[in-house]
């Protein structure tokens, strides 16, 4: 008789002893089970109309006939949790990962690769830290553990040659700016590729006279020099380059000149086979609907429609295909991305700031003078001086949702832009403008936005660092004088209510200056206020 297999849950036939009931051959996916209850019950009711009658016993011992979920299969799949564990092992053995749980991350990130296929969407991997650090190394590792390729300088028609979808890409220092035909192929990749539904990069070749296009779906490597802007670190996770100095970290240097992966790409597209026959999309959709919200739920901070969810839903679905839990890990990892975002979020409204005050400077009292309740400034000026000022520290440009994003954080509002002749015009109004001045920018500091009740000074924002003006008012410089001024004007209009003697004392005391020569400069600004002269 030939060697067959009987599934004993679904009765699927097959020809020979495959570790798996073949979902692609009409299967149901289980994998061998010696120790499942409803095994024997299920193959003698299978089996009960045959020509001839087979028992348990003797389609074990004959072998004639052998069973899904019994006995050992002739060639079986690698356990998922044991790859898992030695693609670890190698990440840790090639770099030294700033926290104990990246490591985790990144071989989640391997193991995404190979079944890419079954998931809606994909989460990326973000490499940062310091020059020299092995990021690069890191990046390099990857993409071979996952069979991807190096994106480098290439053009659309080698790439429509060797992308296929769902190919793991890798992108070294992608805040570097390239040329222009590279930088647009990079963001198409990067931006649009992490939905399994992207449609594909497509352009028309003039030259040529030919349409040029190649699939941009699929997992994507990063590296970066500076910060990771927020809109592209929500796509995946972000691990940082631990720094390791001596002999231990000499042995990274020599492991790396002879990388050892332990035959891990075979093994991995050998387990993937076994998975992808197991596995199908209409399961995987079945097991995020129905079953993975507990998991989700441990790994994220705050659970509903947001990205950091919709990640954690694909990094559990992964994990829990693999057979593993990463609850813990992927909780800390959101954590991490989420202090990321903050960082390079207040670099940049703090960048704005800067920039608008610079704009705006000898602006402030002009429009006082001439009762004007607002500064103007067009958007198109800060922009400017904000992306240059970006690309020399070596960040990428933001996109526009972006900008905009850091506009309403440092607490510019919606209905202050206006559009004259089209161009936006951010009117600003000047009490608050003038307590962005560094006169008064605690209020930044303590992350608030809009308009402050009170004017604050660096005196009160780190005591550690007094402040460097003279103590005598007129000792100032024409600048220093300007927004000690502004000051001033600041706190009677805000707090009229308080002596000169009061506004005096705070004032000096938290500039350096004499209370005695700032109270001459309060009463006369005050009377100025009141004949509406200033």
């Amino acid at each position: 008789m030939t060697d067959i297999t009987h599934c004993a849950r679904c009765g699927t036939v097959f020809e020979g002893r495959p570790s798996f009931c073949d979902l692609r051959l009409g299967g149901c996916g289980r994998i061998y089970r010696d120790d499942d209850p409803a095994c024997r019950p299920a193959w003698e009711e299978m089996v009960r109309g045959a020509d001839r009658i087979w028992t348990w016993a003797m389609a074990i011992e004959t072998e004639a006939m052998t069973l899904i979920l019994a006995g050992e299969p002739t060639t079986a799949a690698e356990d998922g949790a044991v790859l898992f564990r030695e693609v670890r092992e190698v990440v840790e053995e090639h770099v030294r990962l700033e926290s104990p749980w990246a490591s985790a991350v990144v071989a989640l990130f391997v193991m995404q690769a190979y079944v890419v296929s079954l998931m809606p969407c994909v989460a990326y991997l973000m490499i940062g830290g310091r020059f020299g650090h092995g990021k690069t190394k890191l990046l390099r590792l990857v993409v071979r553990l996952t069979g991807g390729t190096a994106f480098e300088n290439v053009s659309v028609a080698a790439l429509a040659r060797s992308l296929k979808n769902g190919m793991t890409v890798g992108i070294d220092e992608y805040d570097v700016v390239r040329e222009r035909d590279v930088q647009e192929i990079r963001d198409a990749l990067v931006r649009q590729g992490y939905q399994a539904d992207a449609s594909p990069y497509t352009r028309y070749d003039a030259a040529k006279r030919q349409v040029e296009s190649f699939p941009v779906f699929g997992p994507k490597v990063l590296t970066f020099r500076g910060g990771v802007e927020d809109a592209l670190q929500s796509r995946g996770y972000v691990v940082a380059m631990g720094e390791i100095e001596g002999e231990e970290g000499y042995q990274y240097v020599l492991r790396n000149m002879f990388p050892r992966d332990r035959g891990l790409t075979i093994r991995l597209k050998t387990w993937a086979e076994g998975t992808l026959g197991r596995w199908d999309l209409a399961k995987v959709q079945d097991m995020m609907q129905n079953g993975l919200s507990e998991d989700v739920r441990r790994a994220v901070q705050v659970l509903g429609a947001n990205r950091d969810s919709e990640l954690a839903t694909v990094a559990c679905a992964i994990a829990r295909i693999i057979g593993i839990d990463l609850g813990e890990e992927l909780r800390k990892a959101s954590e991490a991305r989420s202090i990321a975002i903050a960082a390079s979020s207040d670099a940049d409204v703090e960048l704005c700031r800067e920039i608008v005050l610079e704009l705006a400077k000898g602006t402030v009292q002009a429009a006082i003078d001439e009762a004007d309740a607002a500064v103007h400034l067009k958007q198109k000026d800060i922009r400017k001086a904000f992306d240059e000022a970006r690309r020399a520290r070596g960040d990428r440009r933001l996109s526009d949702a972006t900008f905009a994003a850091i506009r309403r954080e440092l607490g510019v509002k919606d209905m202050w832009l206006t559009r004259p002749q089209g161009a936006i015009v951010w009117g600003l109004p000047t009490p608050w403008l003038t307590s962005l001045t560094r006169l008064t920018s605690t209020h930044m500091e303590s992350g608030e936005s809009g308009e402050p009740s009170e004017p604050v000074v660096p005196g009160r924002a780190n005591e550690s660092h007094p402040p460097t003006r003279s103590r005598r008012v007129d000792d100032q410089s024409p600048e220093d004088m300007a927004d000690f001024r502004d000051c001033i004007r600041f706190a009677l209009n805000h707090h009229p209510e308080m002596s000169d003697a009061d506004h005096a004392k705070e004032i000096g005391e938290q500039l350096g200056l004499d209370p005695e020569d700032v109270r001459g400069r309060v009463t006369a600004i005050r009377q100025h206020l009141v004949d509406g002269r200033a």
